[in-house]
């Protein structure tokens, strides 16, 4: 079984997500999970994983603001996360002067 939860980020936001995967008796495997992502411009997913081959690290990261499902699986088993990425507060904003207008 895969466990996950959905996730809120704001752009360039970086969030990592825990994972284990376990048998029918609840014991921990080291099964390797594998990700896609339906929208990928939206966020992307980097494995952090420790050398405890029974847990995996995910970090997964904002790009653009929107909506997408990362998939997480092992064989037929999957999860799914939602990941919503807002847009990050505002740091900068620039003024750009045209010509002067005639009189």
């Amino acid at each position: 079984m895969v466990t996950t939860d959905n996730t809120t980020l704001s752009d360039l936001q970086k969030q990592t997500v825990s994972l284990t995967c376990t048998d029918a008796a609840g014991a921990r495997t080291a099964d390797k999970i594998t990700w896609t992502i339906d929208d990928p411009s939206i966020c992307s997913v980097v494995d952090v994983s420790p050398p405890d081959p029974t847990s995996q690290n995910m970090l997964i990261v904002g790009s653009k603001p929107g909506t997408t499902v990362v998939h997480a699986a092992v064989g037929e088993v999957r999860d799914d996360i939602t990941v919503t990425v807002t847009p990050g507060p505002i740091e900068k904003i620039t003024a750009s002067f045209g010509p002067p207008e005639p009189k």
